[in-house]
């Protein structure tokens, strides 16, 4: 992640590694095109310029150690978020992208700059404000909790478990709710956030899904309509907690025919893995155990065979009539 302020200078980590540096040393250095602070362009002095400038960089310190991955940056100016993505922004910022593009080309990196709020953008914002007491005792904090337990998006099925399902129930032809690079995926073809499961045609294929907590019931649903536009060949096979309380498993405990339980998980399993804060190159690492029961559930590729609970026949034609 980057972060750049107008007060004291521009900040960056990454795996550990970080950089905290003034602008008075910026405009100590030796002058370009694309520098900020330029006599003339009143832009350069601006913070989405200078934002932009703390992304370039991290690039320029760090690109080399990133040659050929896919790097999903953080910023918390929404702005440069789109002008790296675009690649494409006012005149005054064209030569400094194109100094990004520059570098992406010669690490062959692609770098992708995410939004992240200012209150977890906490290790960079430090930096860039040159309190390295703040930033050491932050560090600290961020060795201690080095995986993470509650970002469920980039929980990932252990390989084990994802093979053996395939070997019964596959081949699957797509891996939903995956994060943007797939890293949590185990097949080629996966659906991300942007692509959203939720407004995908899952007609004709067969998809393994291991869904965000607060999403289970609005894909379940979507599910369903396409499997009733598409009744034959459309199947899935989704990895659910075992909560007998919650919404979504009144729907799938109604239909104990069309949700078929074909694997079980007890409380203590070590079933996910989640990416690590400061492991290189995307490294994994296991969660450990689960907290409660897990179950695989199976739709196959045959209609359905029985009526959808009372409860959630309106959702489900509503979704119906959306396509």
């Amino acid at each position: 992640s980057t972060d750049a302020c107008t007060s004291w200078g521009m900040g960056g980590f990454f795996d550990g590694r970080y950089f905290s540096v003034a602008w008075a040393a910026i405009r100590g250095m030796q002058q370009t095109p694309f520098f900020p602070f330029r006599v003339g362009c009143p832009e350069s002095h601006m913070i989405n310029y200078l934002e932009l400038f703390a992304v370039y960089w991290a690039l320029r310190l760090w690109g080399h150690l990133l040659q050929g991955f896919c790097v999903p940056a953080r910023c918390d100016n929404t702005v440069t978020c789109v002008m790296v993505g675009e690649l494409k922004g006012t005149p005054p910022h064209v030569p400094l992208l194109k100094e990004i593009l520059r570098l992406q080309l010669l690490h062959d990196v692609r770098f992708k700059v995410r939004y992240i709020d200012t209150k977890a953008n906490l290790l960079s914002d430090l930096l860039s404000r040159g309190d390295m007491d703040g930033f050491s005792e932050a560090k600290a904090h961020w060795l201690r909790g080095s995986v993470p337990r509650s970002d469920f998006e980039d929980y990932q099925l252990v390989t084990p478990a994802a093979e053996s399902l395939d070997q019964q129930l596959g081949p699957f032809a797509v891996a939903a709710c995956c994060d943007v690079w797939g890293a949590n995926s185990h097949l080629i073809t996966f659906w991300t956030a942007e692509i959203d499961c939720r407004e995908r045609k899952w007609e004709e294929i067969n998809v393994l899904c291991n869904p965000p907590f607060s999403m289970i019931l609005s894909i379940l649903l979507h599910f369903l309509a396409c499997k009733l536009r598409c009744p034959t060949g459309t199947s899935a096979c989704f990895i659910l907690p075992a909560w007998t309380d919650q919404e979504f498993w009144a729907l799938v405990g109604g239909m104990p025919r069309t949700f078929r339980v074909v694997r079980r998980w007890a409380v203590g399993t070590e079933l996910f893995t989640a990416p690590t804060s400061h492991a290189e190159h995307g490294d994994r690492k296991s969660v450990g155990g689960t907290r409660w029961p897990v179950v695989a559930v199976w739709v196959g590729p045959s209609p359905i065979v029985e009526r959808i609970p009372v409860d959630f026949v309106d959702a489900v034609q509503t979704r119906i009539g959306r396509h």
